[in-house]
């Protein structure tokens, strides 16, 4: 379930080499980009010494801060997602193809041996209007039994 005016986005076959691409909306006004993305973790969890959850916390900020140079990690917050043990991390950060500061909001989810990266992003100046439907899609996020589209 998400709010009017977004619309899905078209997913490119590059998208999917990694860490799967599940949906992609993309509103207009306020500009606003949500991602959920899969992990598999068979892998990760007979590797990792430390407890899986803080690993995944990890692993954003050592992702985001190589990529963005001045990644500012705001807060991080223990939740539940769809009957599922979950976490929240705010950061912000400076995206050298746009003229403005970007902020992002990632829920990560772990079901079965797989994480799921619930990921809202939108400008600074937007976030207040942003985060009100990210949180509903968050609020409304559920695991379906069918295939996820490619």
């Amino acid at each position: 379930k998400y709010p009017k005016g977004f619309i899905e986005g078209k997913i490119n076959p590059e998208d999917q080499q990694k860490d799967p691409l599940i949906l992609k909306l993309v509103r207009v006004d306020p500009p606003t980009l949500v991602l959920v993305n899969k992990e598999e973790l068979t892998v990760i969890t007979n590797l990792v010494k430390q407890p899986l959850f803080e690993y995944l916390k990890g692993n954003i900020d050592r992702k985001y801060s190589v990529v963005y140079k001045d990644y500012q990690n705001e807060k991080v917050e223990e939740t539940e997602i769809a009957d599922q043990k979950a976490f929240t991390v705010w950061f912000n950060f400076q995206d050298p193809e746009k003229e403005y500061r970007e902020k992002m909001k990632t829920s990560v989810i772990v079901k079965d041996n797989d994480a799921y990266y619930l990921s809202c992003m939108a400008p600074v100046e937007e976030w207040s209007q942003a985060e009100k439907a990210c949180d509903l899609i968050k609020d409304n996020f559920q695991f379906s039994d069918s295939p996820a589209k490619p």
